[in-house]
């Protein structure tokens, strides 16, 4: 996955050449809704992607996320099919979006500043894993990705900036074998722009 974000970041900042345009990367810290598999915070995202504004208003681009959700369970005996086993777990879901986006900017007085809202959609993979003992359970599913966000640009310089913005992932990822019927996040990104302007 590591490969992909380097490929894309690369492919983004050739485009970047075109006027009005940047690219940008940050952390994203998320917490899910899935109370029955893993319930932290999680602080190891990344996000990237560009904006190419088509007016003062709109813009549109393309956006990639990575993120690492886990949980561990201290040890405690289950009843399973087969009897009973005594055993702690970890639980993983290791997912990654790519969405294509719009935003619109509202006007301010100071041209510093962009605040905007916007939406996302795509698609998001998932990687379900349980870890107990020597043991390894998983599952993989693909979802549809519908991604609202709001938040603000700040130009610091002539070709750098900063952003700041607040999201919530709904994907339809279900795992009929951990029983997860969906999946969400909500969290937010702090991170740092190229731009290119006129």
């Amino acid at each position: 996955m590591k490969k992909i974000f380097i490929i894309a970041l690369l492919a983004m900042g050739v485009s970047a050449k075109a006027q009005r345009s940047y690219i940008y990367v940050g952390l994203d810290v998320s917490k899910p809704s899935a109370p029955d598999f893993v319930t932290s915070t999680s602080s190891s995202g990344v996000k990237l992607g560009y904006r190419y504004a088509i007016n003062e208003k709109f813009s549109v681009g393309l956006d990639f996320n990575r993120n690492t959700y886990d949980h561990y369970e201290p040890t405690a005996t289950y009843e399973t099919t087969s009897g009973h086993m005594t055993t702690d777990y970890f639980a993983y879901i290791y997912s990654f979006g790519i969405a294509a986006s719009g935003q619109y900017h509202f006007k301010l007085n100071n041209d510093r500043f962009s605040p905007y809202a916007g939406l996302g959609l795509g698609a998001v993979h998932n990687e379900y894993a349980l870890y107990y003992n020597i043991y390894t359970e998983g599952d993989e599913q693909w979802g549809f990705l519908a991604r609202p966000e709001v938040g603000i640009t700040a130009r610091m310089g002539r070709s750098v900036g900063a952003f700041l913005s607040f999201t919530y992932d709904y994907t339809t990822n279900k795992s009929e074998y951990f029983e997860l019927d969906g999946f969400r996040t909500a969290g937010f990104q702090l991170g740092l722009l190229l731009m290119n302007r006129r």
